[in-house]
């Protein structure tokens, strides 16, 4: 669809398009979320229960019918956000975080769970990033996903800060 694009712009308009909240917002334009029952609509409209009902619904066409409905599915669903995914938007902050360890000749950022608390459906994670023992930041979410981005952000400011 977009044959003139650097891998990198692609890769982040995939990104996009497969995060769990543009999967939970194509739950909710198909009205999907109506059917979830769960312990109560808090758990019921929470952007991961509204991706995994997204990801088994794909999976659900792809085993009722074949490959080529799951993707008829998303290509009719996701269209809209195919058409308008940005493709110069800014970058996310593990992305930043990436790009700065390659220019200081480092290699890539590991991310490590340091600890996951709280109850299955409202788990606190908490990661570590690092660019050496001395020199890390610790970030926390809701997700893995979520904690990742705020270490990297405050590993990122860390190092501006060291540049200053």
């Amino acid at each position: 669809m977009f044959p003139h694009e650097r891998e990198g712009v692609l890769a982040q308009r995939h990104v996009k398009l497969v995060r769990a909240e543009t999967v939970a917002a194509v739950v909710k334009k198909l009205h999907i979320d109506e059917y979830i029952i769960a312990k109560d609509k808090e758990t019921a409209q929470g952007t991961n229960v509204l991706c995994d009902v997204g990801e088994a619904i794909i999976g659900a066409i792809y085993i009722d019918s074949n490959i080529e409905q799951a993707i008829a599915f998303v290509e009719r669903n996701w269209r809209d956000m195919i058409d308008t995914a940005e493709s110069g938007s800014a970058k996310d902050f593990k992305t930043r975080l990436q790009e700065k360890f390659h220019t200081l000749k480092q290699p890539f950022p590991v991310y490590e769970v340091v600890s996951k608390d709280g109850s299955e459906h409202e788990p606190m994670f908490t990661v570590r990033v690092a660019l050496d023992s001395k020199v890390y930041a610790i970030g926390q979410g809701k997700n893995k996903k979520v904690a990742e981005q705020q270490a990297a952000e405050k590993l990122l400011k860390i190092l501006e800060n060291e540049n200053d």
